[in-house]
């Protein structure tokens, strides 16, 4: 699509599900989520095909009170592989700016790479 896919049905319930009116709060526009949403749509059906994706509802939050919600894309214990693991962190919060129910942030990561940035929340709360 030319337009980035901002016409899709799948983009607009994205954008909905996004807590910031201003999309630049988190470093995005409207242009970018559509790529962002065609992007992670492709790894989805490349490695998922059919099946549903492995979504992990965690205990952990970021410095800033970001819920940390995991999305399994892609995993292998395969040793020749540098990519072990794929998967789409969406951040939630935190819940005195942003209700719980509204993505306030999102990445692509891979082989954990975000692990140490995510704690109990009792670790922030020292």
């Amino acid at each position: 699509m030319a337009d980035g896919g901002q016409t899709s049905p799948i983009f607009h319930y994205t954008i909905s599900l996004i807590g910031y009116g201003n999309l630049g709060i988190i470093g995005k526009n409207e242009e970018m989520i559509g790529n962002d949403v065609k992007k992670y749509r492709n790894l989805i059906e490349q490695y998922l095909g059919r099946k549903k994706p492995t979504i992990e509802v965690t205990e952990l939050y970021n410095r800033m009170g970001q819920k940390l919600v995991k999305v399994l894309l892609f995993s292998s214990n395969n040793d020749t592989t540098k990519i072990k693991e794929i998967h789409l962190s969406l951040y939630f919060g935190p819940p005195n700016f942003i209700s719980l129910n509204k993505i306030s942030g999102y990445e692509l990561v891979t082989n954990n790479s975000d692990s140490l940035n995510f704690r109990p929340l009792s670790y922030w709360n020292k």
